[in-house]
């Protein structure tokens, strides 16, 4: 994937990201560390 792609992808990641609630990213993020990623809140 060349650079400009990745960017573009990165950006609109992060807007999605952006746009959730908090408690919505707690709980997506929460999720994530059930898979063995570590968060904490």
């Amino acid at each position: 994937m060349d650079k400009p792609r990745l960017h573009g992808l990165l950006d609109a990641e992060t807007k999605a990201w952006a746009a959730k609630p908090y408690d919505q990213l707690v709980q997506e993020l929460s999720d994530v560390a059930a898979c063995g990623a570590p968060f904490h809140p």
